[in-house]
């Protein structure tokens, strides 16, 4: 092989041009592998916005007064936290049980199963008693008007998220 014709082949690539290689490459790189890892942080940023989203939604349909929305919001929060935690719980057993299903022994998978029928029990008996703690808050039309909104808003968001990436069970 000619010397001349290599020379021909790396002559236009100067030090110039490498500079602006390596310098796309170290933008480029480490944005597209943290865009992957912030997936999970996107999926929390979309629960906040839905959150927020509820109240909004919540809030137009109930039609509160000032005292019964002062009343109403700090207990409804604290109902909505603690369904939250026990939602996370579940989804946790439940990616545990996927993830791990061919490891797993039958003494602990009966032991995730029991726990996740206690965590259901659990939601029912909270719901029970945030529902009598309402009825000390609002008037019962107001209380059928939340079931009836909590409903239509778990609609609404099924039709908004239908086609988005981001599944919120993960």
């Amino acid at each position: 092989m000619n010397l001349t014709y290599i020379n021909y082949i790396f002559k236009p690539w100067t030090m110039k041009n490498t500079t602006l290689i390596i310098f796309l490459l170290l933008i480029t790189v480490p944005s597209l592998l943290f865009s992957q890892s912030r997936r999970g942080e996107k999926c929390d940023g979309d629960r906040q916005k839905i959150k927020s989203e509820k109240i909004a939604y919540l809030t137009d349909k109930l039609n509160l007064s000032v005292s019964e929305a002062q009343s109403f919001w700090p207990v409804y929060n604290e109902f909505s936290n603690k369904m939250d935690d026990l939602f996370d719980e579940e989804r946790k057993l439940k990616k545990s049980f996927r993830n791990s299903r061919n490891s797993i022994s039958d003494t602990e998978l009966s032991r995730m199963m029991d726990r996740i029928i206690e965590i259901k029990m659990e939601r029912a008996s909270l719901e029970k008693s945030y529902h009598e703690q309402y009825k000390k808050i609002l008037h019962a039309d107001k209380i059928i008007l939340l079931y009836d909104a909590e409903f239509g808003f778990r609609r609404h968001l099924l039709q908004k998220y239908k086609d988005r990436p981001c599944h919120l069970e993960e």
